[in-house]
């Protein structure tokens, strides 16, 4: 069981995401099959949200579904408009690159459900992500919509993950070349990988007729 906590700023407002997650190691640490459960909260509004995911991790292909739960009602923003918060789900498939074990690339698709009659906001996400050593993961991408609730965008992060490099000494690192295109092999040190979901509430906001989306 492992614990998984942050703090998110966007659009202004600042969102803390709580979690707890179970992993299993199984066929001789080849497979790593996990679920969690995550409670978000944007206290400058006062959104809450519960999500519930589930992952399969191997060293050829990994799969994960993230389901989004909006636990409060409308609120009135800064601006002093409505704004509710929507549920969602997203699925992902990621796939290592041939000889390159450690960078992966990322399809995941995505839908928010509208609502007061709105338009569901649907899209999907390409991107391509490095594992480095020493707790370090590159990503770079672009998040394309299927409406004109938003524009397409770009993005490049950095991310350091601090459970990976406390027990560098302990577990692999990652393997950046290897000598085969693609090989099933012990992923055991993947297991404090962080969990990949959206940690930003997404909302939707209404202004004489005109509808908005915040949190994306």
């Amino acid at each position: 069981t492992f614990f998984q906590g942050s703090i998110v700023a966007l659009d202004d407002n600042e969102t803390l995401n709580l979690g707890l997650g179970q992993r299993w190691l199984l066929n001789d640490n080849k497979i790593i099959v996990g679920l969690n459960a995550f409670y978000d909260n944007e206290w400058d509004v006062g959104h809450e949200r519960m999500s519930i995911g589930g992952e399969l991790l191997t060293s050829v292909g990994d799969i994960r579904v993230n389901s989004y739960k909006a636990l409060t009602n409308a609120k009135t923003n800064d601006d002093g408009n409505e704004e509710k918060a929507l549920d969602g789900i997203d699925m992902e498939l990621a796939l290592p690159l041939p000889y390159l074990p450690s960078t992966r690339i990322h399809a995941k698709t995505f839908e928010w459900e509208g609502e007061d009659g709105a338009n569901d906001l649907e899209g999907d996400t390409i991107s391509l992500r490095t594992a480095l050593p020493f707790g370090f993961d590159l990503e770079a991408g672009t998040t394309s919509y299927d409406n004109s609730y938003k524009q397409d965008a770009d993005f490049v992060s950095l991310t350091f993950n601090v459970a990976r490099f406390h027990n560098q000494q302990y577990v692999e690192q990652p393997k950046l070349i290897s000598d085969q295109a693609y090989q099933l092999t012990d992923i055991a040190e993947r297991r404090f990988e962080k969990v990949r979901r959206s940690n930003t509430i997404v909302k939707q906001s209404r202004k004489q007729g005109v509808i908005t989306l915040r949190g994306i």
